[in-house]
């Protein structure tokens, strides 16, 4: 059972604990891990980076996530792949229950999945009073009287679902939908290095030599020659730096301490099977970074809502319906198990030579 995702807080922390356990192979230096550390350009320094080009091959077995390297051939806008998303959701049958923070990226899936639902009962807003004061007037005027929806209160990921709330949640007819990853799609996320746009046209190495050193460039260069698409520019390196080096983290934060049997319900309306967003990042012209950001929603929210105000002049901003995890996890594992500080410290879970195997017996 492979490791999809990592505490980097604790996992350099703990370098030395992890060697013993031989989970780091021994050809892994301590220079390379200090360089895959000194590489991760994100402000927030709880976030993991994990090569998705796997160019620079990580120190501990995880998960890879193939990027698409062939274009689709139909050429679909941002709007018809959210239609096509939204009916393929809706096709299940199940409850889908949006997690909706009021940001764009949430509002997007909500109101494509409303725009196509024959019965709007078929679908449930999960939300915390920062939802509500994101989204202006939104909430009252467009969603309270036409959606059911549970209002959470805030509190950590790992808590999320003791709620006396879902005591009646039916794990057979719900799905879980987020509107995670779009950002690292198209979006400058929040970086250690400039996203000014006075640089966007120059040389993504002589941008970057001003900013960091020439270890961590060559360390990017790696990936950038196993990457689908000419990476030539810095606002090319920018959103190339999200889509390949973020994905792990968009795709799997909300995880982490969630009990096993609501893993695999959650999905992701921006991540599909056939990688159709994937593909409209990469090679349509509509996916270009622009300020402002996030043009396509923007638009499309619009059409759906006709509240102009919200579509083109919410700022960015920080908006969940959870906060972050307590930092006492270090790995989350394929099968949705969350490996903690306590279980490696109380030896509840033996590690040694045997992490993957171990852990999917106990707890599969």
């Amino acid at each position: 059972m492979k490791i999809t995702y990592y505490n980097v807080n604790l996992l350099f922390d703990y370098i030395k604990l992890f060697r013993e356990l031989k989970i780091i192979k021994e050809e892994f230096t301590d220079e390379y891990i200090n360089l895959y550390k000194e590489a991760n350009l994100s402000l927030n320094k709880s976030v993991a980076i994990i090569d998705r080009t796997t160019a620079n091959k990580f120190f501990i077995p995880t998960v890879d996530y193939e990027i698409p390297k062939e274009k689709n051939n139909d050429n679909k806008t941002f709007k018809q792949l959210c239609e096509n998303r939204a009916i393929e959701l809706l096709s299940t049958g199940k409850k889908l229950n949006v997690f909706w923070s009021g940001g764009i990226d949430s509002t997007t899936v909500l109101f494509s999945l409303m725009n196509k639902a024959n019965d709007l009962s078929q679908i449930r807003v999960i939300l915390t009073m920062d939802s509500i004061i994101e989204s202006g007037n939104m909430f009252d005027t467009l969603i309270k009287n036409k959606l059911n929806y549970i209002l959470q209160p805030k509190k950590s990921r790992q808590n999320f679902f003791k709620s006396e709330q879902f005591i009646n949640f039916d794990l057979n007819k719900e799905l879980l939908i987020t509107g995670t990853q779009l950002d690292n799609l198209y979006t400058i996320l929040r970086l250690k290095i400039p996203t000014d746009k006075q640089y966007y046209a120059t040389q993504y190495e002589e941008a970057l030599l001003r900013f960091t050193n020439k270890n961590v460039v060559d360390f990017y260069n790696k990936s950038v020659k196993c990457f689908p698409k000419k990476i030539k520019s810095y606002k090319d390196f920018l959103k190339f730096y999200c889509f390949s080096f973020h994905w792990h983290d968009a795709k799997h934060t909300l995880n982490i301490g969630l009990d096993q049997k609501y893993v695999s319900l959650i999905n992701s309306f921006y991540d599909t099977p056939n990688k159709d967003f994937e593909r409209w990042s990469l090679w349509s012209d509509e996916a270009e970074i622009t300020f402002p950001i996030k043009i396509p929603q923007r638009n499309l929210i619009y059409e759906l809502t006709g509240d102009k105000l919200y579509s083109y002049n919410k700022p960015k901003s920080l908006s969940a319906p959870n906060t972050a995890p307590n930092n006492n996890w270090f790995f989350l594992l394929a099968n949705g198990y969350t490996v903690t500080h306590g279980d490696i410290m109380n030896k509840t879970i033996d590690l040694t030579n045997t992490i993957y195997d171990d852990i999917k017996e106990r707890h599969v």
